[in-house]
């Protein structure tokens, strides 16, 4: 079953794994050969910021993050 839950601060550095990985290959494959973009993907710092005014959603298989 899937459960979607709105992401909280404490939930970061889940969010900002999630980001890196999907993310990592793509930027460095199609941004000037490095990682880092989109800007603050990798950032727990930036994910914090994100979700603080904005909705982010953890999606939840059988209650774990997938």
């Amino acid at each position: 079953m899937l459960t979607l839950k709105k992401a909280e601060v404490k939930d970061a550095e889940t969010v900002t794994r999630i980001k890196i990985a999907a993310f990592n290959k793509d930027s460095r494959e199609f941004c000037t050969g490095t990682a880092g973009r989109p800007l603050g993907y990798d950032s727990v710092e930036c994910t914090i910021e994100g979700i603080t005014p904005n909705i982010y959603y953890l999606i939840y298989l059988d209650e774990k993050t997938k």
